[in-house]
This record gives structure tokens, C-alpha cells and sequence, in this order.
């Protein structure tokens, strides 16, 4: 069952990050017994709203095929909380760059449960709060792009929220696993892709400091922010809605909060009528001529072969160059390739 979900996730908007949690009931099966607890039904719940939602809405065509990113965003969290930034790089609409900061104390509730030398039976780790930062960052962006749907390129220092939202799931029934569900639904109420790339930690210095700095109040932070790191135009200060923190941080402590699509009730089904007679003339299918192959270079997308490259860190345009290269088979087509070795030559010796 889950290798035909697999497949057909590409049609279900939103459908990729509904797979943990269904992966850990394989694991936690008595031999060919799975236990489906209450959980397990609400997501297969989710997976019928999905399909029932692709029906009067299509999956669009933006997540299907890769696109130059309209947004590039860092993030970063620590003990005390999240942020981090985004740039509107600029564009035919908006020819001067956008700057943004953001940032989200953690409850006291949460501090305590953290994971630490001191608080070795904790149930949060720190990279849970990285991805909630991830998470809170890439939907915080989408929620203020002025294109829709944005594709946002977002940065961070923690490998496993990396991993975690690039594959779209992890078989465990910790908070990883409903942070990326609640991505499922923050996603399929408001159409964004994103992108993660890692950033090394002392790259992601800006962010490091958004999440940090909580001794300022709001005012004292636009200032140190624009004193710190100016910009030309300065920073502008985004703070997160109210319901958008309480779900990121019930989700956090294992809420599940399932797929909600308002938009399908208010859809009447669409009729099709009997179809018409046909009055075109068959046509004689003619021999097709012989087509010769002609090599050509595949276009491999790169967010480093845009325009925008300089935007990212130096690490990630390093770690791209590999890539410059041609590609290998390329040039096996060259006529070197034809030219006789020295190994052939002894052996037709």
C-alpha cells in the first residue's frame, strides 16, 4: 500500500510528508499483524481527502518541474527560540531587493523538555526545533511572498531537519514526524515549494543572532539588525502570527493536525455531456523518414547556475562546482574514444 502511495504522490499535492507515521506502523508490526491504531486511521483519512481534493484541483504544475526560487531564506533555533531572514531577490516587478527578519521565543514548557547534558530524559531535541524553524520559516515566507506560489530556497546549519524535510519523512513517531504533517497541511491550504540546502554554522550568522536575541524588544531588534547587518533598503521586522506559533508548537508536542481542504465543498462536480459526431476524415498514416540522433547537452537546473548564484553562501557555491563539469558520458561520444589504446595494441600483438 505505501509503494502505491509513493507513486502517486506526484498528483497529490502535499502527499509526500504524510508517510511517517505509516512507516513506523511497518516497525512496530507482530509478524504479518499491523496494528492500526487511531493515528494510523486519521492519516488514511488525510490520504482520501487528498485524493478527493485531486479531483476538482490539480496538482499544479510548479511542483512537478524545477524552477528558479523567488525567495532565499536562512533559519536557525537554539534553547530560547527561533528566526532567521529572507531576501525578495530582485525582479521585473520589484527591481530593488527585499529584506526580512523574523523571529519566536520557545514556551517555557518546551525549554524544559529539551534534551541536554543536564536533561538527559528530555523529549525534544535540538533538531526538532531546527526543523520547526525550517518549517515556521518557509511558511512565514510563502504567507508574505508577493508572488504565488513561491518557490523558496531556505538555508540551515542542522543536518537532520535537512534530511528530514528534503525526503519528505521519517519513520518515527516523535515530533519529526508531525511537523512534517503539519507541512502536509499548511502546504495543501496554501500552494508553496521550497527547497533546503545546508549551510555550515558559521554562515549562518544572521540567523544565529534572530534566534538569540530575545533580551530585545522588537524595536531594539530592527535596530541592532540594521546596525549589525545593514542593507540598503534596512531590515523590515515580520512578526508570526498568533495561530501560526500555537500550531507550530502543539505540533511540536505531538498534536496531529489533519489535511483541511474548505475549498472542495464549495465546488460543484463538473457534467460531461454525450459526446458530439465526428466529421473529420481518417487519415492515412504516411511512413515516417529516418531520423538520425544527434547528441545534445542536457539541461540539469542548479540553484547555482542563476543569476542570483551570489546570493547563496560560499559554502554552497563551492560545493557546487563539481557540477560544472560536462557530463561524463558526453564524452565518451567524442572521437577519442574511437582511437585505439595502448592496451589493444599489445593485445592484437
Amino acid at each position: 500500500m505505501l509503494g502505491i502511495f509513493r507513486s502517486t504522490t506526484p498528483a497529490l499535492y502535499g502527499a509526500i510528508h504524510c508517510f511517517s507515521l505509516l512507516q513506523h506502523a511497518l516497525k512496530d508490526a507482530k509478524g504479518s499483524r499491523l496494528r492500526l491504531r487511531p493515528i494510523i486511521k486519521a492519516i488514511l483519512r488525510d490520504w482520501l481527502l487528498l485524493v478527493d481534493s485531486a479531483h476538482h484541483h490539480p496538482v499544479p504544475i510548479h511542483t512537478l518541474i524545477p524552477r528558479q526560487p523567488t525567495i532565499l531564506a536562512t533559519v536557525n533555533a537554539s534553547r530560547h527560540g527561533m528566526g532567521g531572514c529572507w531576501v525578495l531577490p530582485p525582479s521585473v516587478t520589484t527591481p530593488t531587493p527585499k529584506y526580512f527578519v523574523w523571529r519566536a521565543p520557545f514556551p517555557a514548557h518546551i525549554q524544559q523538555h529539551l534534551v541536554s547534558s543536564a536533561n538527559p530524559t528530555g523529549s525534544i531535541t535540538n533538531s526538532d526545533l531546527e526543523l520547526t524553524a525550517l518549517l515556521t520559516g518557509a511558511i512565514l515566507a510563502a504567507a508574505n511572498s508577493p508572488t504565488s506560489p513561491p518557490h523558496i530556497l531556505i538555508a540551515s546549519d542542522n543536518t537532520p531537519a535537512i534530511a528530514w524535510a528534503t525526503k519528505g519523512s521519517n519513520s518515527t513517531t516523535k515530533a519529526p514526524a508531525f511537523l512534517l504533517h503539519y507541512l502536509a497541511s499548511a502546504r495543501h491550504a496554501m500552494p508553496f515549494t521550497f527547497t533546503p540546502v545546508f549551510t555550515p554554522g558559521i554562515t549562518n550568522i544572521l540567523a544565529d543572532c534572530c534566534s538569540r536575541s530575545f533580551a530585545l524588544d522588537d524595536a531594539e531588534f530592527l535596530r541592532h539588525m540594521n546596525q549589525t547587518f545593514p542593507t540598503q533598503p534596512s531590515w523590515t521586522y515580520v512578526r508570526p502570527t498568533k495561530d501560526l506559533l500555537s500550531n507550530m508548537i502543539l505540533t511540536l508536542c505531538g498534536k496531529l493536525f489533519a489535511v483541511a481542504s474548505p475549498q472542495v465543498a464549495n465546488c460543484p462536480t463538473t457534467t460531461h455531456g454525450p459526446s458530439g459526431q465526428t466529421f473529420v476524415s481518417s487519415l492515412i498514416a504516411t511512413p515516417n523518414l529516418p531520423t538520425s540522433t544527434t547528441p545534445s547537452r542536457c539541461y540539469n537546473y542548479l540553484p547555482i547556475g542563476t543569476a542570483w548564484a551570489h546570493w547563496l553562501p560560499a559554502v554552497v557555491q563551492c560545493g557546487h562546482e563539481q557540477w560544472r563539469a560536462p557530463f561524463v558520458p558526453w564524452g565518451r561520444r567524442s572521437p577519442h574514444w574511437a582511437a585505439r589504446t595502448l592496451a589493444s595494441t599489445s593485445l592484437a600483438a
